[in-house]
């Protein structure tokens, strides 16, 4: 089973019209909350792997992938 985490939506059109944002940065505070719960996620899966014999839970970490894509368009075409 894979555990998704959460992707940067301090970066996303909807957050970013709530927040005002004329220059299209992300909001730092929502990627904060959505990082802390990306970071609960990898102990989750630890515990559910021990308490649940077998079963095989991993973290798949999307954040930083699209939060790079973000950040680096040029990088990705």
């Amino acid at each position: 089973m894979v555990l998704v985490g959460v992707g940067p939506l301090g970066c996303i059109p909807n957050q970013l019209n709530l927040q005002n944002s004329t220059d299209g940065c992300c909001i730092q505070r929502v990627n904060e909350v959505v990082s802390a719960f990306n970071q609960r996620l990898v102990p989750l899966s630890i515990s559910l792997n021990s308490s649940l014999p077998g079963s095989f839970f991993v973290y798949q970490n999307i954040y930083d992938t699209f939060f790079d894509i973000i950040q680096n368009p040029s990088n990705y075409g």
